[in-house]
């Protein structure tokens, strides 16, 4: 799954909400001769803010853990208000446990999940 893909799956109401994301880090996982390839186009004109910081979040946290230049796609990909994946709540107790287990980027983008996202 490209970065072009995921920015349309995110959307797409036939996929439960942030499915597509689990569904890159699996495919991350089983295609490490394409890790660049997928991440390196630029996101699509219009693409929404908290779905690019989504995808900017998942995409650098796995990038900084797997040894892969982080795109620069990435760096501009921020949410005003934070929020966390899975339509958890930022500010509950379960929010602020996914906040300690997190991968620090998630900081840089506003968008908050746990780690073990990343071995999905």
């Amino acid at each position: 799954m490209t970065v072009q893909r995921l920015a349309a799956e995110l959307v797409d109401p036939a996929w439960p909400v942030d499915r597509a994301l689990v569904q890159f880090v699996m495919d991350w996982r089983r295609y490490p001769e394409q890790r660049e390839a997928v991440v390196a186009s630029p996101l699509p004109a219009g693409t929404d803010e908290v779905v690019a910081a989504k995808m900017a979040a998942v995409v650098h946290a796995l990038c900084d853990r797997d040894g892969v230049g982080v795109p620069t796609w990435v760096s501009g990909c921020r949410v005003a208000v934070e929020i966390a994946l899975f339509r958890a709540f930022v500010d509950t107790p379960f929010g602020h446990r996914i906040r300690r287990s997190a991968p620090r980027v998630c900081a840089d983008h506003g968008v908050w999940f746990s780690a073990d996202l990343l071995d999905a």
